[in-house]
């Protein structure tokens, strides 16, 4: 693996938007990706039990960020923010600090 250390992508996101059919709004949930210096990131809740959370590979891209796991994911990086697009909703993750 290689070492993202430096990468301001590593660290932390949680939701905090999201836009569903054209309405958007503030989003809050126990949710979070952890993106590793170490090329691999974990999206979690806290109702999951650990075997349930998913496993990415993660790499940067000059759109943001790409998950390779069983599916793959493209967040796209503006203003300070993810926003993953699912099944026609977008969620917006912030950095924690």
């Amino acid at each position: 693996m290689q070492d993202l250390t430096n990468s301001k992508f590593v660290g932390t996101w949680k939701p905090v938007s999201i836009e569903f059919l054209g309405n958007k709004g503030d989003f809050e949930s126990e949710s979070r990706l952890e993106i590793k210096a170490d090329g691999t990131a974990i999206m979690s809740s806290p109702d999951e039990a650990e075997d349930d959370r998913k496993a990415f590979i993660w790499k940067e891209t000059d759109y943001g960020v790409f998950l390779d796991g069983k599916h793959d994911f493209k967040l796209k990086y503006k203003d300070d923010t993810l926003y993953l697009k699912f099944l026609g909703v977008s969620i917006g993750y912030k950095k924690e600090n």
